[in-house]
């Protein structure tokens, strides 16, 4: 039995809705108000510099991973989940996707944690996590992040990978002119 509930916006039923400035509301009424009401951002950061981001953005990447990896309770370390890429030698670098209220353009205070990429840069680029949270998705946010990468490192490759059931991001990718080059194999 599917359980569900009217969008306070648009009126229509839906199986899942979102909470938005004190109302239900679906997706595609999410996508319109916040493409209206907000302005989307990059920081890019070294991965030892972007701590005070971390922090900024604690609550939302411990439930994303939390959820992610199918924990019942918050008890996910994030930062440990980096801790190997802060080795000399290696340059990590987290991009943060933040969304700011059209009046609050410098008050990272008032600002929404939408998504982030972190990446090794060297010869090619090499995403090793590439995060949108769910109400953030198909407004642009991914897009922008893959084309801040492309126009910082022109020329070079960038590779990412994903699991092969994740067809939506497959597609994402592929959209977005990625090709799919091989699978690897842990064993």
């Amino acid at each position: 039995m599917t359980f569900s509930e009217i969008c306070d916006f648009c009126g229509k039923e839906e199986t899942r809705l979102y909470e938005y400035d004190h109302n239900k509301i679906c997706h595609n009424c999410l996508k319109k108000e916040l493409r209206e009401s907000m302005k989307f951002r990059l920081s890019d950061k070294t991965l030892n510099s972007s701590y005070d981001y971390w922090l900024l953005f604690a609550k939302e990447l411990e439930n994303y991973f939390d959820n992610m990896l199918g924990c019942q309770e918050p008890k996910c370390d994030f930062m440990s989940k980096f801790s190997d890429r802060t080795q000399p030698g290696k340059d990590y670098r987290c991009l943060f996707a933040i969304a700011t209220e059209e009046d609050y353009n410098d008050n990272y205070s008032r600002s929404t944690f939408c998504g982030m990429m972190c990446y090794e840069k060297s010869k090619s680029i090499n995403v090793c996590e590439f995060i949108v949270l769910e109400k953030y998705r198909s407004l642009g946010v991914g897009k922008l992040m893959i084309n801040h990468l492309r126009d910082v490192y022109q020329g070079r490759k960038i590779f990412l990978g994903t699991p092969a059931q994740n067809t939506r991001a497959l597609k994402f990718y592929q959209d977005n002119g990625f090709k799919i080059e091989g699978y690897s194999l842990q064993g």
